[in-house]
């Protein structure tokens, strides 16, 4: 997981991160910024993809709200936390999408409270959403309506109920990103269980009169996963 501080305050920013290293696991990385170009550069030109950001407001010239505008933008999935000590904006960032609000004065109290929901709503964003990018695009596609993928020549098609979208991850990459009511039928297609409508002795048919094929590697731990699927969910 990837936490951003940005905070013109140098002694306020050490403090910060002392206070996150409390919460942070060893897979996590903590990066600190005191003014808001900096961050920018990463975000835009790095193509950083900050799981958590703890922002301060009132940064020199720059205003929070406005670059918390710009990450939901670029990355929807980053939980905010503004931590200030102008209560005057505590409507003000309503604007924005963000998990938390703390008055700097307060930080001990509500931190771990922020923190806390600020992962919780990583899960389960992770579980109702799918984000990928292509040609320098990225979506955010439900995976509530995602039918099926496909892999032919290095690009996965994402089949949903709408449109079609690409990626160039595999197959073993994307069913990592899935929730469970996804599985491999075949090292080229994944299903989303759902929308099975019948299974024969070697291919699925969905409910949109897609025949996918089930490979015979895969024949035997398809047919358990979706009977243990079908046990647990309909």
């Amino acid at each position: 997981m990837l936490i951003g501080i940005v905070e013109d305050d140098v002694h306020y920013l050490e403090l910060l991160k002392i206070k996150l290293n409390a919460y942070k696991q060893e897979e996590d990385e903590i990066r600190c910024y005191r003014n808001p170009q900096s961050f920018d550069y990463d975000v835009i030109n790095q193509k950083l993809e900050f799981d958590i950001l703890l922002l301060d407001i009132e940064l020199g010239k720059e205003n929070g709200i406005d670059l918390a505008l710009k990450v939901n933008e670029v990355t929807p999935y980053t939980q905010i936390i503004y931590i200030t000590a102008y209560m005057q904006y505590v409507s003000d960032v309503y604007q924005s999408k963000h998990t938390y609000f703390i008055d700097k004065e307060k930080l001990d109290k509500y931190l771990p409270s922020a923190i806390k929901k600020a992962k919780e709503n990583i899960n389960h964003l992770k579980s109702q959403y799918l984000y990928i990018s292509w040609n320098k695009q990225k979506n955010e596609v439900y995976q509530k309506d995602i039918i099926y993928i496909e892999r032919k020549t290095r690009v996965s098609y994402i089949y949903t109920k709408k449109e079609v979208y690409k990626t160039s991850l595999k197959i073993n990459e994307l069913i990592l990103l899935l929730n469970d009511s996804f599985c491999i039928c075949h090292k080229s297609f994944i299903v989303h269980m759902d929308y099975i409508k019948d299974i024969n002795h070697n291919s699925v048919q969905l409910i949109n009169q897609q025949i996918i094929p089930i490979s015979r590697s895969q024949k035997e731990a398809f047919k358990k996963l979706y009977n243990r699927y079908l046990l647990t969910n309909k």
